[in-house]
């Protein structure tokens, strides 16, 4: 069985708490709540689907600005969806240069 930490969440839809599981960060079977989560175990989980254990809605974790993380329907998501890998890239560069405050050349 392997090692990870869970994050708990209320469903936007029906307000339910939910337990995702992240596979990033520690991994020491912690709980954290979506503010208190390490930035490593909730990047570990942009984009990721997952259903209510209420509702049955699909809810995903998305980022919207570092360090604000935001559970939405997964049906909601689209617009914030990288368009192609290069769009992903920079935009992980992006908020690589945020964390470490420096400007890359390009």
């Amino acid at each position: 069985m392997g090692m990870f930490d869970k994050v708990w969440v209320n469903c936007p839809n029906c307000n339910k708490l939910n337990e995702l599981q992240s596979k990033g960060g520690p991994c020491m079977l912690k709980d954290y709540s979506l503010d208190s989560a390490p930035i490593q175990v909730l990047e570990d989980m942009v984009g990721d689907t997952n259903v209510c254990d209420g509702c049955y809605q699909e809810i995903t974790i998305t980022r919207s600005g570092r360090p604000t993380y935001t559970v939405r329907n997964a049906s909601s998501c689209g617009d914030d969806q990288p368009q192609s890998k290069s769009d992903e890239l920079e935009k992980r560069i992006q908020v690589l240069e945020r964390e470490l405050g420096i400007k890359t050349q390009k």
